[in-house]
């Protein structure tokens, strides 16, 4: 008697183990292998009178530069289109860094931030400048030291205008000055206030390599 209960326990106990292995087994098999969501980055770029022979787009978190997620070589005329997994992006807005390198000339890095977003992320339009010496420039009262906010600017280089455009409201002004350029020949800066005060002009010292 006893020996036939045993046998029934061990029969019980294995039926019930093979219900649940077969169970285990159809949940994996509904489940399915979990594909990871992608995000499409696109871009385009601006050569304007420029002509690179390639430029480098690579992809990499704010917070982290030499974390480079992707780096893609493209020439003129090719489609600029990144694919990437979309969780590896970083989270926080304009977590992500996009950074175009032209090659084949003195051209100007350019950086793009942008947030992580489901299915496409457009970065817009990079526009290829060439390298060039930057001047901060300040335009304040000489009594009151405030500043002088919306001054017209201009940049003349060997009887060329090289620069036109105006400082902000704070009378600020990042000046770009091309690399390629004879040193020889002064650069002159001229500031119109619009009546506020007179019209000023000077030839400016701008060494290569400024960036201050």
């Amino acid at each position: 008697m006893v020996k036939k209960l045993f046998s029934a326990l061990v029969l019980m106990l294995a039926y019930g183990f093979s219900q649940e292995l077969d169970s285990l087994k159809n949940s994996k098999l509904l489940a399915g292998p979990q594909e990871s969501k992608v995000v499409e980055i696109n871009a385009n770029v601006v050569l304007g009178e420029y002509k690179p022979s390639a430029f480098k787009i690579s992809i990499f978190p704010r917070n982290s530069p030499s974390e480079v997620f992707i780096s893609r070589m493209f020439f003129p005329g090719d489609t600029i289109q990144i694919i990437l997994p979309e969780d590896i992006l970083n989270p926080d807005t304009l977590g992500n860094i996009a950074s175009l390198e032209p090659i084949g000339g003195s051209f100007e890095k350019i950086y793009r931030l942008f947030s992580k977003s489901s299915e496409s992320i457009d970065l817009g339009s990079f526009k290829i400048e060439a390298k060039s010496d930057i001047i901060k420039l300040s335009i304040i009262d000489g009594i009151s030291l405030s500043p002088v906010s919306m001054a017209g600017l201009k940049l003349l280089h060997d009887g060329k205008i090289i620069f036109s455009g105006n400082a902000d409201s704070m009378g600020y002004k990042r000046l770009r000055i091309p690399e390629a350029r004879d040193n020889l020949k002064p650069i002159s800066l001229r500031i119109e206030t619009s009546k506020s005060y007179p019209a000023w002009q000077e030839i400016i010292e701008v060494p290569k390599g400024i960036s201050s």
